[in-house]
């Protein structure tokens, strides 16, 4: 074994002769101080006495052998090791001590040390990718975690692979990170973070058939060409767009203001709605016009509703707003691939019958539909899904909704067709995505209205039912009132002290609202104090009626007036205040006297001035506090300070303090008086 010793610190480093040797430099970093150490050969028995080799050792067997770990042995080694330099794997041994008392910085530092000395120990590996997962450093989460991959494919453990993914992801590259995730299928899917990573590609929509639905790539003008004949080669149309694939002419891309009025235009009405929808077949027969037509007479359960549908179908031939295209897997391999992780979130009611029959589908039935007459209600979707479940009767395929994404089984389709029931919902999706403790609830399919998707984020996860409700609300209000509102519209719930704004947002790079999204903002109303989506959406009744919403603006609406805020809840917040403020003494002693601990988190509650004389309230982690100056950062996501964003740092004083939390572990140790009462 060759030690060098630090000059600067002290720190003695031991490697192997060969390590040593290989070095080609003349230097020798110090990961301790980061010096330059003079590559010089130092005997090894001037360096650690006999007895403190001993314990050196006996400290480390101690810690890698398990069990609980003591502070007092590792801090005992760590002693040991800056005086006299490491031995064997004792490197290790503090790295993994130190990570199992929640020491970072330490950790890290050590766990460094023992990856350059042992590069194939997966232990450490493994301990040195969860560190730096934690602290967000994704590219050396990557550089790690493929070093760990590739040790052993077989034997990377779930969570590893999900870090790595997820490390992509955080990389904006999420194609990477799908890769991951598609070679090892056999990771446990009921992980946490498998769960997590899954989610987070979800959300991207950087791959997957949804993306192709997405995104207005190539592709996607393709299928959008008209004129299409009935059996058309995809292959030798895409040759026309290959030079172009991924690129706009000059002067197309469309400005901020270009992509507001856009949004408004849509919000208006004046858009037409797009119904688009997939007949997976394992067949490759094309039926006749002839067979349609006696098909559709057979769907039909009367004279008048034959009547109505050919009505329809006529109309829809003459203004060419019907396209049926026939494409074969071999033409398009990747159409047909749909993702198995996508199917459960996706899908109503799918039969293993109808699984395989997706597996194998030899062939896609492609049936777009536009309809721009607002005026005549939203019965074209019943019509539609008639004139589908039609094609699909011949084609003896499996259906998807392109739009709203919902593959639906065989049985609950012909039901859905037979007996339509809650058009808005049925042909709606919400998907909801959780993500540290919140969700994201938005839905897919509202391009059918001639409308974009609604899309409503920061909400509590276990309000996540009641915050679906409040956007299909918001949906079925728009879809009932589209021609008539204005992106301006203020939404009003009966019986809760909040407006809903809806805030136009530009089309997502990932694709994800290609034609733009309604953001709903939760914004406490004047006679409310509950300040947060967990105050608001804990007052919306689990029986809210859909009907009774209305514009804020509208005189004369039938909605019934917000209730008042009881006195007793104003006069129990003023005393929780009273207390808080009581306590602050202590809550400042708590907070300088773990200011170097990473176990508390300490946090305050304070009113940030808004416009119209409002207040926003929201929580600060604290990072210091210097008489009476405190320095943090958000922890909540502002909705009326467009200034301001969750993580901005922010300076405030000791008098706007309204209320504080001291947390452990996710768990409230003391404070949040105010909270307890909307709770």
């Amino acid at each position: 074994m060759v030690h060098v010793r630090c000059p600067e610190c002290g720190f003695l480093q031991v490697m192997s002769e060969e390590r040593f040797l290989s070095i080609s430099d003349e230097f020798i970093g110090c990961p301790h101080c980061n010096a330059q150490v003079p590559k010089k050969w130092e005997p090894q028995e001037d360096s650690v006495p006999e007895e403190a080799h001993h314990k050196m050792i006996a400290f480390s067997r101690r810690i890698l052998n398990g069990g609980g770990v003591s502070r007092e042995v590792v801090f005992a080694l760590e002693s040991l090791v800056r005086h006299y330099g490491a031995v064997e794997d004792s490197n290790k041994a503090l790295g993994l001590g130190y990570a199992a008392m929640g020491e970072k910085n330490k950790a890290e530092e050590f766990l460094r040390t023992a990856a350059q000395e042992f590069p194939d120990d997966r232990e450490i590996l493994h301990c040195l990718l969860d560190l730096l997962f934690q602290r967000n450093k994704f590219d050396e989460v990557a550089q790690f975690g493929e070093a760990l991959a590739s040790l052993d494919p077989s034997a990377i453990g779930s969570g590893d692979v999900a870090r790595l993914a997820l490390a992509y992801a955080g990389m904006n590259n999420p194609e990477k990170a799908k890769t991951v995730l598609d070679s090892y299928p056999h990771i446990d899917s009921r992980d946490p973070l498998v769960k997590k990573a899954r989610k987070a590609l979800n959300k991207s929509e950087a791959s997957g058939i949804r993306s192709l639905l997405g995104k207005q790539g190539p592709l996607q003008r393709l299928l959008l060409e008209a004129g299409k004949g009935s059996l058309k080669t995809l292959s030798d149309r895409a040759r026309n767009f290959v030079a172009g694939a991924g690129r706009n002419p000059q002067g197309s891309s469309p400005t901020k203001q270009r992509r507001a009025e856009t949004v408004s235009t849509s919000v208006s009405g004046t858009s037409p709605a797009v119904l688009e929808y997939w007949i997976y077949t394992p067949g490759k027969v094309i039926p006749t016009w002839d067979d349609l037509r006696t098909q559709l007479v057979d769907c039909c359960s009367g004279r008048s509703e034959r009547q109505q549908m050919f009505r329809f179908l006529e109309n829809a031939i003459e203004k060419n707003s019907l396209s049926i295209e026939y494409i074969l897997r071999h033409e398009s391999e990747a159409l047909f691939l749909y993702p198995d992780e996508l199917i459960p979130c996706n899908s109503r009611e799918l039969s293993d019958e109808d699984r395989t029959t997706l597996a194998q589908a030899e062939m896609i039935v492609r049936l777009r539909l536009t309809h721009a007459e607002t005026e005549a209600g939203i019965e074209y979707l019943v019509f539609a899904a008639k004139f589908v479940e039609t094609v699909r009767s011949l084609v003896n395929g499996v259906v998807q909704d392109a739009a709203s994404h919902v593959l639906w089984g065989t049985e609950q389709w012909k039901k859905q067709v037979q007996q339509p029931s809650r058009l808005v919902e049925t042909n709606l999706h919400f998907e909801i995505l959780a993500d540290d403790g919140n969700v994201w609830i938005h839905s897919h399919g509202m391009q059918k209205f001639g409308l974009p998707d609604i899309e409503m984020e920061g909400i509590p996860e276990d309000l996540a039912n009641r915050g679906r409700m409040v956007v299909l609300a918001v949906a079925e209000l728009l879809i009932k009132k589209r021609g008539e509102c204005s992106i301006e519209t203020e939404i009003e719930i009966p019986g809760v002290p909040a407006i809903l704004n809806l805030e136009p947002q530009a089309p997502d790079q990932e694709g994800h609202f290609p034609n733009g999204s309604l953001k709903i903002r939760l914004v406490p109303d004047a006679e409310g104090t509950l300040d947060d989506a967990r105050g608001i959406l804990s007052s919306v009744s689990s029986r809210m009626s859909h009907a009774s919403l209305g514009r804020r603006s509208e005189p004369g609406a039938d909605a019934a007036e917000p209730e008042k805020v009881p006195v007793t809840l104003r006069r129990d917040m003023v005393e929780a205040h009273k207390r808080a403020r009581q306590g602050l003494p202590l809550f400042k002693t708590s907070f300088q006297q773990s200011i170097d601990s990473d176990e508390h988190i300490h946090a305050v509650k304070v009113g940030f001035p808004a416009q119209g004389g409002k207040y926003e309230w929201m929580w600060v982690t604290l990072d210091a506090w210097r008489g009476q100056s405190l320095v943090g950062h958000l922890e909540s996501s502002p909705v009326l300070r467009k200034d301001l964003s969750k993580g901005s740092r922010v300076q405030i004083t000791e008098a706007e303090i309204f209320d504080w939390v001291i947390v452990q572990s996710g768990d409230v140790l003391e404070g949040a008086y105010t909270e307890k009462l909307t709770a």
